[in-house]
């Protein structure tokens, strides 16, 4: 048995060949994983938007993605519309967009990050729109579950299940 030193390797005609210190590869990296982050989000959840987004800073930062922030409004019934004073949805509209704002710009994202806001199912709605714009990633923000949950499914079930790209789940942190 032949005994090598450090350095030495054995070339495929039996002989040794020294092969002197290793330079380090340079790793090339592939495209980028996330570049488009949609960012679906419960106004009304206490941390959990913050929490969000701040992950959602961090994937666009590694990837040069851009970051889509979402609220779903959920659709008002025709029935109950008319039963509202006029311009009560507009109202309604007007003050999630301020809150939409409010939001984003706490996280410190004003500028860099787009605003939409959509009315109808939450969970159809996020999913279209993912679609519609070749989303990479979804970060949502789950909630514990309840009765209804296990009986009906939660919104981030639904949209993890039929997503057509990677998800990315938050809960909120523990006080």
């Amino acid at each position: 048995a032949r005994h090598l030193s450090c350095g030495q390797h054995i070339r495929h005609d039996g002989r040794t060949h020294e092969t002197g210190p290793k330079r380090p590869r340079r790793i090339r990296r592939s495209k980028a994983l996330f570049k488009t982050i949609l960012v679906p989000i419960d106004m009304y959840a206490e941390s959990i938007p913050a929490q969000q987004l701040t992950v959602a800073k961090r994937f666009a930062e590694a990837d040069s993605g851009k970051i889509i922030v979402l609220y779903v409004m959920p659709a008002i019934p025709g029935y109950a519309q008319s039963a509202l004073p006029s311009g009560t949805h507009e109202s309604v509209l007007s003050e999630a967009k301020k809150k939409l704002e409010e939001i984003v710009q706490t996280a410190g994202l004003t500028g860099s990050a787009e605003l939409v806001l959509l009315e109808g199912k939450p969970a159809r709605a996020i999913l279209d729109y993912a679609e519609e714009t070749e989303a990479d990633l979804i970060i949502m923000a789950s909630h514990d579950p309840n009765i209804t949950d296990y009986l009906l499914g939660s919104t981030a079930a639904r949209v993890v299940h039929h997503a057509h790209c990677s998800t990315f789940i938050i809960r909120k942190l523990k006080d």
